[in-house]
């Protein structure tokens, strides 16, 4: 089961590096005030973030089964890394989480840019949950579960209502 864990960590690295990508890219438009870009950007995140809620309960539940089998109490990624049987599996599976914290800083640092770049426009169409928010706190801490980003459609112009 471990080496399940180890390729859904590198699935959902792989995902979140496409989450972060796609935050510069709407970053560097934002900044550019090219907002007509920046609005068709928005809905190209929704697969994306999608697709890392799935790995990340795909990696909970891998998780909670490893944990579960090697009697580690907590069900927590950092906390399995600690009591891996083998040295390499610790080191392995600390390496992801740094990897995927990294990604996640990433993710914070366009964020907060594109939050301040917008809110100096006097504008309001960021998701209800922006990534930078969520994600750093979510792969350092217990029990986190990646993203939980209701995201809202909006017009440049400040409306916004929410997108089930």
């Amino acid at each position: 089961m471990i080496h399940r864990l180890s390729a859904a960590l590198w699935r959902e690295r792989a995902a979140l590096t496409s989450v972060a990508d796609q935050l510069d890219q709407l970053r560097d438009v934002v900044e550019e005030r090219s907002l007509a870009e920046a609005a068709a950007l928005l809905p190209q995140l929704e697969p994306l973030l999608d697709a890392v809620r799935f790995l990340t309960l795909e990696r909970d539940l891998l998780v909670c089964g490893i944990a579960d089998d090697w009697e580690i109490p907590a069900p927590d990624l950092l906390v399995l890394a600690a009591n891996a049987p083998t040295p390499t599996w610790g080191e392995l599976l600390t390496l992801h989480v740094c990897a995927m914290h990294e990604t996640a800083l990433r993710m914070e640092a366009a964020g907060r840019r594109i939050e301040a770049v917008l809110a100096a426009m006097h504008l309001d169409v960021l998701p209800a949950r922006w990534p930078h928010a969520t994600y750093p706190a979510s792969y350092l801490s217990a029990g986190g579960h990646g993203p939980a980003m209701p995201l809202r459609r909006a017009s440049w112009s400040g409306a916004a209502h929410d997108v089930a």
